[in-house]
């Protein structure tokens, strides 16, 4: 269960973010004008993400470029499993050097 300060904390850190709903945010700009304790809080939290903004550093392009190719590359991995085992399963037996011949088409091609 979240504490009332937990509570004011987040909705500071969603203000912050811009990812509260219209409702949180008027809850939020009625808590800065009539709560000492949230405008702190809000006050800590900007600072906070102020100190981790400076922290932040970008990616190199090629290591960017790399994770970029190993996430397609898993993907198309498992997109061949998921075609195989559809192909195994459905396809009578007379099919199996089609997807063969498919399969190995589309290997060279890439």
């Amino acid at each position: 269960m979240m504490t009332g300060t937990e509570y004011l904390a987040d909705l500071a850190l969603g203000y912050i973010q811009d990812t509260l709903s219209t409702e949180e945010k008027l809850i939020v700009h009625q808590l800065i004008m009539e709560s000492p304790e949230f405008l702190q809080i809000l006050k800590n939290e900007l600072e906070l993400h102020k100190q981790m903004k400076s922290l932040k550093q970008p990616i190199p392009m090629n290591l960017e470029r790399q994770v970029f190719i190993n996430i397609t590359t898993k993907q198309e991995q498992i997109g061949m499993k998921v075609l195989e085992v559809i192909f195994e399963r459905t396809l009578p037996a007379m099919m199996q050097p089609v997807f063969k011949l498919f399969q190995r088409s589309v290997l060279a091609h890439e």
